[in-house]
């Protein structure tokens, strides 16, 4: 301690005696000697300690001096050795002094210039490492033992990790979170524990609560692998790892990223996003009844999940699980399986492939030229399937398995002499009746003879339709 700075200030590191040393004006901040997480104390012995490692500050001392960082990121979130607490800010210390809202670490940028210098430490927590942080005080534990609590519950910090398969692990919460794990990002747990960056009236809260650090030259050790949320209705996404989420209970949206990853919805109604094919979802059977999965690749919906959309514009096939599905196709040319249960498949924009399956399933091709296959149609079942949009001008077929409807022969295009137009058959080799005025579809097993026809479609818009139209498979 001295009385020489007004402030405080460090030597940078050099080849004299005075270099690296710290001196601080114990008189120029209210809390030099009382320094603790998140006030101006504590931040500034950070800061002076980064210039006495090398660091410069962030923003230029002059209008000649050099802008060591973007507009953008000259503020706290991203550097602790800048005097602007948010972007645009000034550079003359109002906030900071007395508060709570100053970050308890250094930033990424600053981390990433350091180890520019020295080299990054990977045996930092380099086992499995378990991140915890208090919603009531915003107490920070690792592996269950606490790191500290900063001031007035505010959490604003950056973490580095060294390696293992590490969690951060926020099942204490019951605000929805929005979890990020990818390198750079931001995680928020609570709008409450933001810390402020502005000391006026106007309230600038941080980016998030805690920052992850960016790889250091691209390294895939550091990254946080696995995330666990609360309560609440929360947003998890991943990175390049392979990730293990946890939706917790609430309605949750999980984004595994590019890795294989292992998606846990937990209750409530989630939604799940797949783009490898690694990829696996969980859900509980007591969860929700409205679940989604949003998959750029090929996918069969998982037990206990309700809907499946497919993004991107991909080729790709989709199936359902058994249960009472909405599946839905892209601008590609999807194949949609139902499989068992009363499903709703919409084709998107391309030319698609439905299949309902056993059930009772509303098939909608939507544009495009659209197939539409009608299969597993036991004798004496009362399952038919509705078509919402056929139009033989531009549609492919009505495909007719005969596995169970086996009088209607061979494969291939149904002929003249099988198909009639009416509400009954009119001789004993009519096996497919079409009823226009109403857009029922039978199957008839002998035509006039004694077995009753069979309802196994109905064309709700009462399309025209034709003996060509239709293909035995």
């Amino acid at each position: 301690m001295s009385d020489t700075p007004s402030t405080a200030w460090a030597y940078f590191p050099s080849g004299t005696a005075q270099d690296g040393d710290i001196w601080m004006n114990p008189q120029g901040g209210p809390t030099y000697l009382t320094p603790n997480l998140g006030n101006w104390g504590y931040a500034t012995i950070f800061h002076e300690f980064g210039h006495a490692l090398g660091l410069q500050h962030g923003h230029p001392e002059d209008v000649n001096d050099t802008l060591f960082l973007p507009p953008s990121e000259d503020n706290w979130n991203y550097s602790l050795m800048t005097y602007r607490s948010y972007a645009g800010a000034q550079t003359d210390f109002v906030r900071g002094n007395t508060e709570s809202d100053n970050p308890t670490t250094y930033m990424q940028n600053d981390i990433a210039a350091l180890q520019h210098m020295y080299g990054a430490n990977f045996n930092t927590n380099a086992g499995n490492t378990v991140y915890r942080w208090s919603p009531t005080t915003g107490q920070f534990s690792v592996n269950g033992e606490s790191w500290g609590t900063p001031l007035n519950n505010k959490i604003f910090m950056t973490v580095w990790d060294g390696n293992g398969v590490d969690t951060y692990n926020l099942s204490s919460y019951t605000t929805g979170l929005v979890l990020d794990l990818r390198p750079g990002a931001f995680s928020t747990f609570s709008t409450a524990q933001l810390a402020d960056l502005d000391g006026t009236a106007t309230v600038r809260p941080a980016l998030g609560n805690v920052a992850n650090a960016r790889l250091y030259q691209g390294d895939p050790r550091s990254l946080i692998e696995n995330a666990i949320g609360g309560s609440g209705s929360d947003r998890i996404i991943g990175n390049t790892a392979g990730n293990v989420l946890n939706g917790g209970a609430g309605n949750d949206v999980l984004n595994g990223g590019p890795g294989a990853d292992r998606l846990y919805g937990g209750t409530g109604n989630d939604i799940h996003y797949v783009d490898n094919a690694g990829d696996r979802i969980v859900e509980a059977s007591t969860g929700g009844t409205a679940d989604r999965v949003y998959s750029a690749i090929s996918h069969t919906i998982a037990a206990y999940v309700e809907h499946l959309y497919a993004s991107g514009s991909a080729s790709i096939t989709l199936k359902g699980n058994g249960s009472a599905n909405a599946i839905v196709g892209n601008a590609g040319r999807n194949t949609i399986y139902g499989l068992s249960g009363n499903d709703r498949l919409t084709g998107g924009t391309g030319n698609d492939i439905l299949d309902g399956g056993l059930g009772r399933d509303v098939l909608s091709g939507g544009s495009g030229s659209d197939t539409f296959v009608l299969k597993d149609h036991r004798p004496g079942s009362t399952y038919y399937d509705r078509i919402t949009d056929f139009n033989r001008s531009y549609d492919g077929y009505l495909r007719i398995d005969n596995k169970y409807m086996s009088k209607l022969g061979g494969t291939g295009r149904l002929s003249s002499s099988e198909f009639v137009l009416g509400t009954a058959a009119k001789d004993a080799y009519d096996r497919v009746i079409y009823d226009k005025a109403k857009g029922y579809l039978y199957y008839d097993p002998d035509g006039t003879g004694g077995a009753a026809k069979q309802l196994i479609a109905w064309l709700t818009n009462k399309a025209s339709l034709s003996y060509s139209d239709i293909y035995v498979i």
